[in-house]
């Protein structure tokens, strides 16, 4: 798509897109083709599309313009006039002391996997909510 194409009106129209329901072609496990229809997308996802595609579009701009030597292809910047979504606040998600006295407290079976989760989830807590992705083989 020709940089010229993305203007304002061009922004709006596809955050219109965005926020749309999709409808998606899949294959099934027989290889054949069937529709599903996708969510909108919500304020969240919105603003972090628009927020990739506006750092693109000044990654291109920075590449591209030499205005020092009068080069300056890409002539506008439609971000500049055009006003993202707001990411909406996230919801907090702490738990209380108890929940995490009674996790550390329970004792599941032996080398089940309710074992591992509060193994794993009491280890998260202690290394201050540092993430821990496991691959199971």
């Amino acid at each position: 798509m020709p940089i010229e194409q993305i203007t304002i009106d061009f922004l709006e129209r596809f955050e219109a897109f965005l926020r749309g329901p999709r409808i998606m072609t899949r294959l099934d496990r027989l290889g054949r083709p069937y529709k599903a229809k996708g969510k909108p997308l919500g304020d969240a996802s919105v603003h972090v599309c628009l927020r990739d595609f506006s750092g693109l579009f000044s990654a291109a701009i920075d590449h591209h313009n030499r205005p020092s030597i009068g080069l300056t292809p890409i002539k506008d910047n439609p971000f500049s006039d055009y006003s993202i979504v707001g990411a909406p606040e996230t919801k907090k998600r702490n738990i209380d002391a108890e929940k995490i006295i009674t996790i550390k407290n329970s004792r599941p079976r032996p080398a089940s996997r309710c074992e591992m989760a509060r193994d794993l989830f009491m280890l998260s807590f202690y290394l201050c909510g540092m993430r821990v992705n496991i691959v199971a083989s």
